[in-house]
């Protein structure tokens, strides 16, 4: 029988003194209320393990045991998960945690005895590897925290901040964070590093803010919700409560366990990645001009897949775009709605060969005019679609198949070629340092930003190049940046560099570290002379962004509706800059001249 492992810790007292820990109010009654949603929520034949620390039970030593004893109990059938509710904060990261840390802190959890008699904060690193001893034997692990990173000491009336100053620094522990394991675990925070996580009084008791909203999310949207279509209603129902400067995360963004149902581990339904929601301006999506809307609404709408509900866009901002609701329907402020656009002023594609009448992304070629993409007859029942390179690919000539594909990859090319911001003062502020791993491998510079890096011949087989990919931020202020990986196969990933803060000067890592393989696809072996390239899109920006809406998986392998960033920011009437670089990263074969004559023949 698979089980249900929870750690539920809740601090309200703090040993230390009040004027450098606070105690709260609310995290008892958080973790009171988990585990009541447990008791009800855990599908019936599944066990339910639950171990609750409150205030003096919840010191370092006994969160960490817990950690090590209590969920480490969770077998490859079960499910762990880790809630926290109390103070977060910040501390001096060390000087080699530069690999995974780029801002130069690290985020803290603040124990019942922190900061007395030495007794440090955890941090979130030291938590992380924690977490991945705990899914190296579990089926699925989940994390909610409800506390803030957040070094103000702002308090908002009416409610009361989960966060403290940084605490001191100190050296860095047996718990390595120079050499990460992959992530492989599902997180909920209650708001961005540099934000506060409110606790307010509902019904006459205190409660986590976040908590809060995550629970009542849970019991209106059922057991089939995914962790994102929990964090988008608890964002939309923070937002307006008028917590504007609480935005909840959800971490790894571009992981597809985000898209699990809560604590199930099971594939929940897709998502289109652009959202409608009710919010501080009223109703908007959450994509804009930094997206590629054009600044002009005029003629702009989207719609509900498959119900003929559709929106306005009223005016378009860099992160999000405010909107009305067409006659004919009145959405349900407490819902989010999953739209794609259904008229868009100047489509992104032109085509020649095929009918894109109903597509609101491409349309036909007019005479004299260039063409992104022509559509040919390959054979029965085949169609050949190609692009401005001569690169062609083979689909079923089925109207609407040709249409999807011709879609899928006109956005492909819009990404590595159209997407920019050339009113941006930030120049090109981030560089990208690619470093061999061995050291008879070379990455040559070719020049205006490409690259190359070949395979070498052992004697018996071809091996594909290794190297770390560093991101240097040479601006004057802390911007957060992605790496869109745009692949031969027409598919778009995030997974060298979610979004995350660079800190002004900072360099970080890219896969925290990890060495990064760069082949052929496999479906074309290694033989001299071969070669392909991957493009890598580098979005940075002043404001913080998802990269998850601009994900496309690769060609042939299902589709999605067009996905644009996320805006996960208060709304505002200017926006930040943003700027995008582009990088081309060529994989090669060596010819034979380069190599012995014992390699194999073409």
């Amino acid at each position: 029988m698979s089980a249900v492992y929870a750690l539920l810790v809740g601090v309200d007292r703090y040993a230390a003194s009040d004027s450098l820990v606070p105690d709260l109010r609310g995290c008892g009654n958080d973790v009171t209320d988990v585990l009541a949603m447990l008791r009800t929520t855990v599908r019936p034949g599944t066990g339910l393990h639950p171990l609750v620390l409150r205030d003096e039970q919840a010191t370092l030593s006994g969160v960490v045991a817990a950690l090590r004893t209590h969920l480490t109990q969770a077998g490859p059938d079960d499910t762990a998960l880790f809630w926290f509710s109390g103070h977060g904060s910040q501390a001096k990261a060390p000087a080699d945690a530069w690999v995974v840390e780029g801002t130069g802190m690290v985020q803290t959890l603040v124990c019942h005895d922190s900061r007395t008699a030495g007794v440090p904060d955890l941090w979130d690193k030291e938590l992380s590897v924690l977490l991945d001893v705990v899914a190296a034997r579990a089926g699925h692990v989940a994390v909610v925290l409800d506390s803030c990173h957040s070094d103000s000491g702002t308090r908002v009336i009416g409610s009361r901040s989960r966060s403290v100053p940084p605490g001191p620094d100190r050296a860095t522990r047996t718990l390595s964070v120079s050499a990460p394991p992959a992530p492989e675990h599902v997180a909920l925070a209650a708001c961005r590093r540099e934000q506060k996580a409110e606790e307010r009084e509902f019904d006459g008791t205190h409660h986590g803010l976040f908590t809060w909203t995550l629970l009542r999310a849970l019991r209106r949207l059922g057991p089939s919700a995914t962790y994102a279509e929990l964090l988008a209603a608890a964002r939309s129902e923070v937002a307006r409560r008028g917590a504007f400067r609480q935005v909840p995360q959800l971490y790894p963004a571009t992981s597809e366990l985000t898209g699990m149902r809560f604590l199930r581990g099971e594939a929940g339904a897709a998502r289109t990645g652009v959202t409608l929601s009710s919010e501080r301006y009223g109703w908007q999506i959450d994509a804009g001009r930094a997206h590629g809307l054009p600044s002009d609404p005029a003629g702009l709408r989207f719609g509900v897949p498959g119900t003929g509900w559709e929106v306005r866009v009223d005016e378009v901002r860099p992160e999000l775009s405010l909107v009305t609701p067409l006659p004919g329907w009145r959405p349900d402020p407490d819902r989010q709605y999953p739209v794609a656009i259904t008229a868009l002023p100047r489509p992104v594609a032109t085509v020649a060969g095929a009918d894109v009448s109903g597509s609101p992304y491409l349309r036909a070629a007019e005479d004299g005019e260039p063409v992104t993409l022509t559509v040919t007859a390959a054979g029965p029942g085949r169609a050949h679609i190609t692009d401005r390179q001569g690169r062609t690919v083979e689909v079923d000539a089925a109207p609407e198949q040709v249409t999807a594909t011709l879609e899928h990859v006109a956005r492909w090319l819009w990404l590595r070629d159209e997407l920019r911001n050339d009113g941006s003062r930030l120049g090109e502020p981030i560089r990208l340092e690619f470093v061999p791993v061995a050291p008879e491998q070379t990455v040559e510079d070719l020049g205006g930003r490409s690259y190359q890096a070949e395979y070498t011949w052992d004697g018996t087989r071809w091996t594909a190049p290794e190297i770390h990919l560093h991101l240097h931020n040479t601006a004057d202020r802390q911007l957060y940046v992605t790496v869109l990986d745009l692949t031969p196969g027409y598919a778009v990933h995030a997974k060298l560099f979610p979004p995350a803060p660079i800190g002004a000067g900072r360099k970080v890592a890219a896969m925290e570290g990890r060495r990064i393989r760069i082949s052929l696809p496999a479906s074309e072996p290694p033989e001299p002379g071969r070669s392909n390239s991957d493009w890598l899109v580098v979005v940075a920006s002043e404001r913080p962004f998802a990269a998850d809406p601009y994900l496309l998986p690769r060609l042939g392998i299902g589709s999605r509706e067009v996905r644009d960033m996320e805006a996960v920011g208060p709304p505002t009437s200017t926006g930040g800059d943003w700027t995008v670089q582009r990088y081309e990263l060529r994989t090669r074969v060596p010819n034979d001249a380069h190599y012995p004559h014992d390699h194999p023949p073409r």
